[in-house]
């Protein structure tokens, strides 16, 4: 999924939506965008969520193998 983040300058107005199909994402709670000259990441909190994973990949941090 991909996601859109709808900031007007007003923090309370801020909406994250699902940018294929303009859903609105709920239980949103905090979002932090960091963008720098090597990339950037994205990071949303939510509040009272549910998870579903397909093709999860475990790599170890350590040997940055494949679990």
């Amino acid at each position: 999924m991909r996601i859109k983040v709808i900031y007007t300058g007003k923090p309370e107005e801020t909406k994250v939506i699902n940018s294929d199909t303009g859903e609105l994402i709920q239980n949103v709670v905090g979002v932090d965008v960091a963008i720098d000259s090597f990339g950037g990441y994205a990071a949303l909190t939510f509040k009272d969520f549910e998870v579903v994973l397909d093709n999860l990949e475990v790599v170890d941090e350590d040997t940055d193998q494949l679990q």
